[in-house]
């Protein structure tokens, strides 16, 4: 959207003062409106009154002060001279977020704060299975964009996070309409405000060749060194370790699919469709798939998002190395009861098994659980909320479960300012500011 920027007059119809030979100073009040851009507000209406030669060279401002209330912060971004904005930082964000419910438009939605991981995306009807944001997602899948660059993988933090669903889902996230699985369509994520989280977020983007990963191209990234064993079963290796997986998309032949079941250690995978995932192995995790499923076909892409467990932090203590859980849990009847309070438990939206052919994909508290589903029962850590956290399965999915998870509090967990596009800003009405830069006194 936009700002609205008054500048102070000083009588006499000047509205910029010289402080030095080279510098001038305006004051005045910016109006913030209803909807925050993504990466920040344009402040063209203030460099109109700087001057220099070569503006989209060399940036004329070089200070900008803004008074914003309720601990928020403001800071100048000149890294494309001519298009300078001015940034907003939330310091009230929180690291967590359980059962957002979504709004948007049609199959569209967008969370209310960037996301860094994903657990679960559910209806009161069914869960939906996450992939990675670009991919066009087919049925029961929801495409999750979270500021990756499709064609190089760089990503940006702030983004807003965009969740498309399959058209033909017949889903509609309009306020007030009543499509298929519209009711009570909610997502639980980690929020880019949970500074450690945020800071080893990563993805790769792999070419398959019919017996391995084809060297880098144009459009396929790896930020670490990863490798394709062709064995019983086909090893994927990621060149670091992890602690947890976002997504995990698969272009076979064209036809986009996601994990059956996903497996933690203790499984071997033996079913079409699944993987198994070892997070943490002398510094490369890795992921095995059925041979039979041939995923490394040539042409066949693969597509993982992931949070990566920090090595040097590991030595220091970092607190994702230290809280770092990834043991069986033995089934109490269709119970699963972790030991301690899980901050991020979800692998690819499930909730791992260590028996072949069992998927505990994560749905709503207030879903009917169907065959291969599981839920919470009782409540995260939460203000007020006590105990500890029970995962249900269906009944006919009885297994131990086999889940990583980050173990801790939520007052544990060191957390960040950020920016919130779409945020409304209006309310603040006239915020004072004051400016300096190269040029001369203005009318």
């Amino acid at each position: 959207m936009s700002i609205t920027v008054t500048v102070d007059n000083d009588g006499s119809g000047m509205k910029s003062q010289r402080i030095s030979r080279d510098f001038v100073q305006i004051t005045g009040t910016i109006t913030f409106d209803t909807s925050y851009d993504e990466g920040g507000e344009s402040i063209s209406d203030i460099m109109s009154h700087f001057y220099t030669a070569a503006p989209t060279v060399h940036t004329p401002i070089k200070f900008l002060e803004v008074d914003l209330p309720n601990g928020f912060t403001a800071t100048l971004d000149v890294s494309t001279p001519g298009s300078e904005v001015v940034k907003v930082w939330n310091p009230h964000v929180p690291p967590i977020v359980h059962e957002e419910e979504l709004e948007g438009a049609d199959d569209l939605a967008y969370l209310k704060y960037p996301a860094a991981h994903i657990e679960y995306v559910s209806s009161e009807a069914k869960p939906f299975a996450p992939i990675f944001g670009g991919v066009t997602p087919t049925t029961g899948m929801v495409a999750i964009a979270m500021g990756y660059n499709t064609t190089t993988g760089v990503h940006t933090k702030g983004t807003r996070t965009s969740l498309t669903f399959y058209a033909a889902d017949g889903i509609d996230l309009t306020y007030g309409a009543a499509g298929a699985f519209a009711t009570g369509m909610v997502c639980s994520y980690v929020t880019q405000a949970w500074k450690e989280v945020a800071d080893n977020m990563e993805s790769c983007k792999l070419l398959m060749d019919g017996s391995d990963i084809t060297a880098a191209a144009t459009g396929y990234w790896s930020p670490q060194t990863t490798t394709w064993t062709q064995a019983s079963p086909d090893v994927l290796t990621l060149g670091t370790d992890l602690i947890a997986i976002t997504s995990h998309t698969w272009s076979n032949g064209g036809t986009i699919s996601t994990p059956t079941a996903v497996l933690g250690t203790a499984g071997t995978v033996t079913a079409g469709g699944d993987i198994e995932v070892d997070m943490v192995k002398a510094g490369s995790a890795e992921i095995l798939y059925l041979a039979a499923d041939t995923v490394d076909a040539a042409g066949d892409i693969l597509w993982i998002q992931y949070i990566k467990r920090p090595a040097a932090l590991a030595l220091a203590g970092g607190f994702l190395s230290t809280r770092f859980r990834n043991t069986v849990i033995a089934a109490s009847g269709d119970d699963c009861i972790f030991t301690g309070n899980p901050l991020m438990y979800a692998t690819c939206g499930q909730i791992p098994s260590a028996a072949t052919a069992k998927a505990h994909k994560l749905t709503c508290e207030f879903d009917t659980l169907a065959a291969q589903e599981a839920q919470w029962t009782d409540a995260l850590e939460r203000p007020n909320s006590s105990g500890i956290p029970t995962i249900l399965s269906h009944g006919d999915t009885d297994t131990n479960y086999h889940p990583a998870w980050i173990e801790g509090a939520i007052g544990e967990i060191e957390t960040q300012a950020i920016e919130v596009p779409g945020a409304n800003y209006s309310g603040w009405g006239a915020c004072r500011f004051r400016a300096i830069g190269y040029g001369r006194a203005t009318r």
